[in-house]
């Protein structure tokens, strides 16, 4: 079940972002730990976290983020050898043309791998936009 949520630094890094969805579980910062509360709503994981507390998104839950938020949706392609890539498309009217394509082939051997390379950039792109 762990794996369905992203790595601590990566929420972290969506924390300084913005991000502030519900989740089912969050990232206990005195020890770095996964916490799994029993919740009777959406919203109440957010009774459990402390300020230094950080939400722990699934992955589905952070790419729909960053795709209703800032525009970016994220596709993933497999290729003959055994690795797989992705591309990152901005999407800024409502068409759903995209406008800006962020390509990015890291070609990581799987698609866990993908994934995580994937969100990696997508954070790196929007803290590259709000510095400038």
């Amino acid at each position: 079940m762990k794996k369905e949520f992203i790595p601590y630094e990566l929420a972290l890094r969506m924390k300084q972002l913005g991000f502030d969805i519900p989740t089912f579980g969050y990232y206990q910062s005195t020890r770095l730990k996964l916490q799994f509360p029993l919740l009777k709503s959406e919203t109440q994981t957010q009774t459990y976290m402390r300020e230094e507390d950080c939400s722990a998104p699934t992955f589905q839950q952070a790419f729909r983020w960053f795709r209703e938020k800032y525009g970016l949706a994220s596709q993933f392609s497999y290729y003959h050898v055994p690795k797989w890539g992705f591309e990152i498309l901005e999407f800024t009217d409502i068409k759903m043309t995209p406008s800006k394509i962020v390509v990015e082939y890291s070609k990581p051997r799987t698609y866990e791998e993908a994934e995580l390379a994937c969100l990696e950039k997508l954070i790196e792109i929007v803290e590259q936009s709000k510095s400038e």
